[in-house]
């Protein structure tokens, strides 16, 4: 890029496995106590990987110089090990591109304005870039990463996985909240925010163009499948009476302040029973259930914490969710998988939750069922 005459930006991320090394040391400690010295230890990794990046490039020729998140002028909030990014100041990266110099910066991080150190959150790395991207009106903005594309399901679950030569953004958000993980969600709403063009390549395969995710629909009604079984389940009983929904409503209020994901689901054959599904991350679940037992107490709601639903999601662009839902069940009947919940976003997506052992035998005959069957591929 540099020899074609393009002013480059390159964000570093850790390398290998050096966050989860990282994280081993602190196997002893607390880390509810130590929220923002973890977020100063994790910011190490990719500095290490930013500074050798930087010495790499001069000594072959190439002039580079190093950006801390500090330098780079990236401000977040102060949510220690998930922060979002508030604000970029580009000066000092316009000015290192004017002198024609590579700037190569730390991913997955940022500061606060009180000057402390925070992390992204998983993808952290590709947030930066995205965001860096869309404050510097770049021309295009290239993912490298282990994998070749996007995928229309994750290749280890999908033996019949198809990679995508092109995905909208719209799509490519919604298999991010799914689960999807070349991509995280972050990332890819400040790109569907910024109407951002993105392109996933492989790092071994530097000729290979890999997936192009941009504002252009496709033709086809089914892009993929996508699974999530990384989160815990806390599921909130409500009754219909309209007392009963406001207080599942403050509730769902109230986790959503405290930066949890939520999503309102049925139970399967309960037309009338109200639930809502609330999802957390495995590596916050202690503090998300201590917060929500107390939520749930105080509004005299029943909540039931369950460890045992993978998450399977259709997406697409499709004009009949009820259709498709209908198609879905059917379709896993057959196979003696029962649902145990579902929930949509008309037009974008449509999820089941179901035990996790089932989760790798539904991917499949979804992705036969609806990616294969649109494709008018021979399963």
């Amino acid at each position: 890029a540099v020899n074609s005459g393009y002013a480059v930006v390159a964000v570093a991320s850790a390398m290998g496995d050096s966050t989860d090394d990282l994280l081993k040391m602190t196997n002893s400690f607390d880390l509810r106590k130590c929220k923002p010295e973890l977020d100063i230890l994790l910011a190490s990794g990719e500095q290490l990987s930013t500074s050798l990046l930087t010495m790499a490039l001069n000594s072959s020729g190439i002039q580079a110089s190093a950006f801390t998140a500090a330098k780079t002028g990236i401000i977040t909030d102060d949510t220690h090990g998930s922060a979002s990014i508030r604000k970029i100041n580009t000066a000092a990266i316009r000015e290192c591109l004017q002198h024609d110099t590579v700037a190569v910066v730390a991913g997955y991080q940022g500061i606060t304005d009180k000057q402390e150190i925070t992390t992204l959150g998983r993808g952290g790395s590709d947030t930066t870039a995205v965001a860096l991207a869309a404050a510097l009106h770049a021309e295009r903005c290239d993912i490298y990463t282990d994998v070749d594309g996007i995928y229309s399901a994750d290749p280890r679950c999908c033996s019949t996985s198809l990679r995508l030569e092109n995905v909208s953004l719209v799509e490519m958000l919604a298999m991010a909240n799914a689960g999807a993980h070349v991509m995280c969600a972050q990332a890819m709403e400040i790109a569907h925010e910024k109407n951002l063009p993105l392109r996933v390549r492989s790092v071994f395969k530097p000729e290979d163009l890999g997936t192009l995710i941009s504002s252009e629909e496709r033709p086809m009604p089914f892009t993929g499948i996508a699974s999530n079984s990384q989160q815990d389940v806390f599921v909130v009983h409500s009754g219909s009476s309209l007392k009963e929904l406001s207080k599942l409503h403050l509730l769902l209020q109230n986790a959503r302040e405290l930066s949890m994901q939520v999503e309102t689901v049925r139970r399967v054959g309960k037309r009338h029973e109200f639930k809502a599904y609330i999802s957390v991350s495995n590596h916050y679940v202690q503090n998300a259930k201590t917060a929500l037992e107390h939520m749930a107490e105080d509004l005299g709601l029943k909540m039931e914490h369950s460890r045992t639903l993978s998450k399977v999601s259709i997406i697409g662009s499709f004009d009949n969710t009820n259709d498709v839902l209908q198609r879905a069940w059917s379709t896993l009947f057959k196979h003696s998988i029962i649902p145990r919940f579902w929930s949509k976003q008309d037009g974008i997506s449509l999820s089941v939750w179901l035990p996790h052992e089932e989760a790798n035998q539904a991917i499949d005959i979804l992705h036969e069922k609806f990616i294969h069957d649109s494709l008018k591929i021979p399963a």
